[in-house]
């Protein structure tokens, strides 16, 4: 080779180091620093949707189950308080098929117990009334039997009609004996 043409490829590589060391370097360096840079931040990015979605997702479960525990929590006082309530009733209904009909039922509340009670009330209060205008009309035949009964001296008869057979009664009714 010749020496011209040696010294013209030096000249050539001595300019491209030159070039390289001043433009391309430079550029390579700034071109790995962005493509660094975008990778970090691209790698931030996916750990902050990381733990965005993990908190998410643990927010849900608390949330669950906070749902969860009221549900459950509300279903054991609707339960107890529709128990007492039953509970109260069923006695009440007791004491008055055993015939006790001066009990009345509180009413606390105006859902379907509260109106059975209600009822029961009013059905109370219908049955007294009705048994008390029975006793004023049993002692209204007692006293018009009283009347009609009461011994009296007639000429041609000489004792009186209540004692034509002592110890016994001359009426008697499906309420007992009316004497």
């Amino acid at each position: 080779m010749p020496e011209s043409l040696k010294l013209g490829q030096q000249q050539v590589a001595r300019l491209y180091e030159e070039t390289s060391q001043k433009f391309l370097h430079p550029m390579l360096i700034v071109l790995l620093d962005v493509q660094t840079a975008s990778s970090k931040t691209a790698f931030r990015q996916n750990a902050i949707a990381n733990t965005t979605l993990a908190n998410a997702q643990t927010y849900l479960v608390i949330g669950f189950l906070i749902v969860i525990v009221v549900s459950v929590l509300s279903l054991i006082s609707i339960r107890k308080s529709l128990r007492n309530y039953t509970y109260e009733l069923l006695d009440a209904l007791r004491l008055i098929a055993s015939g006790k009909l001066n009990g009345k039922i509180t009413v606390r509340t105006k859902d379907e117990i509260g109106t059975i009670a209600t009822l029961v009330n009013s059905f109370v209060t219908s049955s007294n009334n009705t048994l008390s205008l029975i006793k004023k009309d049993i002692d209204k035949l007692h006293l018009m039997v009283r009347v009609i009964h009461r011994p009296f001296q007639s000429p041609m008869m000489p004792y009186p009609i209540s004692a034509t057979k002592p110890g016994c009664c001359l009426i008697h009714s499906s309420y007992g004996k009316v004497c």
